[in-house]
């Protein structure tokens, strides 16, 4: 399938600051009282078409697009690890996909799920200054395995 999604995005400043996940929709509705924000969005659906979902000039100057599959856990060297909060939204979303794919679906997001908590488990703390997932598990070595 080649609608999956994978999000994220920071923020550098601001009252909120230090780094976040988020959607763009998220993204237009997040508090921006200085308007300081500089939000990296995580996410392989953009393929060039940032000017479609961020038609403000001024706007697409405060984001950074990092383009990849984040079901792959390659792709999380691409990122930084400093984050306040990290917000994951399904990779593969919509009733007719999953009525037509659901093992697509259910293997797709479950590896974008498994990823993201291993990248979130390997990031050291002080990376993650209010770090939740410090007592994150070790994954089942069968969910991890090739």
């Amino acid at each position: 399938m080649n609608d999956d999604r994978t999000r994220g995005g920071h923020v550098d400043k601001g009252p909120y600051s230090g780094r976040w996940w988020v959607h763009r929709d998220q993204y237009r509705a997040a508090p921006d009282d200085d308007g300081g924000y500089a939000i990296t969005l995580a996410d392989k659906t953009y393929r060039g078409r940032l000017e479609q979902y961020f038609p403000d000039p001024a706007e697409r100057a405060r984001l950074t697009v990092v383009e990849d599959d984040f079901a792959e856990p390659a792709a999380y060297e691409r990122l930084d690890c400093e984050y306040d909060q990290v917000y994951m939204m399904a990779a593969i979303v919509g009733v007719n996909r999953t009525l037509e794919h659901p093992e697509e679906v259910i293997r797709v997001n479950t590896a974008l799920t498994l990823s993201t908590l291993e990248w979130l488990r390997r990031i050291p703390d002080s990376c993650l200054p209010q770090r939740l997932w410090r007592d994150l598990p070790e994954p089942p070595a069968e969910l991890t395995a090739g």
